[in-house]
């Protein structure tokens, strides 16, 4: 089940997650996640993206990463990452809002007018996550 909870979504409730950690299955997925923030507003975008990303932090912290005590170095198999992270799961890869990607018959429409800048400036951290990925599984076929 998929549902926002103050701008993130998540796949399953905190007690899945919760027992999903202790039995295992976390540690098989976990590395496997990114966080999107979709919709990032026009105006005060920063602002709401600095939110997103510490709501986001805090939830894999709890969750998610390994406990790691105050004064300890982070070892290699420690998997915790730093608040403002740009690598880390946890930091969003946002997508901002536009108006005219924002209904889909008229994006339908007008998909071919689509200048690739603009589609850059929107989506340019989404796709720049997502290629390695898909070029990775392309391999593998």
């Amino acid at each position: 089940m998929v549902f926002p909870a103050k701008g993130l979504c998540f796949f399953h409730d905190t007690r899945n997650v919760i027992s999903d950690k202790l039995s295992g299955v976390v540690r098989e997925i976990r590395e496997r996640l990114q966080l999107v923030g979709a919709m990032i507003p026009e105006t005060n975008a920063e602002k709401y993206f600095q939110g997103l990303r510490e709501r986001a932090w805090d939830t894999f912290a709890e969750e998610l990463y390994d406990d790691v005590p105050a004064g300890k170095i982070v070892a290699e198999e420690d998997w915790s990452f730093d608040q403002t992270d740009e690598s880390a799961p946890h930091f969003p890869w946002p997508v901002r809002w536009h108006r005219s990607f924002a209904a889909l018959k008229s994006l339908h429409d007008r998909l071919a007018d689509r200048d690739g800048d603009q589609v850059r400036a929107i989506f340019g951290p989404l796709v720049d996550g997502i290629l390695p990925i898909v070029r990775t599984q392309g391999d593998k076929s």
